[in-house]
């Protein structure tokens, strides 16, 4: 089996990495206040703390996996959305 990194539809690839990246900081900015409180971290320390290299590798998670969810889509051929969705639950 070959996989042709230039057949990949690349729009869907970033859109499927920002929408993951954004779902995800909704998801953890409706749970920061539990979240903080059972780490037992104030505001101030996370304030103060430097974030860029967690929400760096968090982008780059949501690339790495877009790329592999449209290499998975691309490898079994899946053409239209209950296909996909089969992918999907893989």
């Amino acid at each position: 089996m070959s996989i042709d990194l230039g057949e990949l539809n690349w729009l869907a690839v970033v859109v499927a990495a920002v929408a993951a990246y954004v779902l995800g900081a909704v998801y953890y900015m409706a749970l920061a206040k539990p979240w903080m409180a059972a780490a037992k971290l104030t505001r101030e320390q996370i304030e103060g703390s430097d974030n860029k290299t967690a929400y760096g590798l968090a982008a780059l998670a949501s690339v790495i996996g877009a790329v592999v969810l449209a290499i998975l889509v691309q490898a079994t051929g899946a053409a239209d959305a209950a296909e996909g969705l089969l992918v999907g639950l893989i």
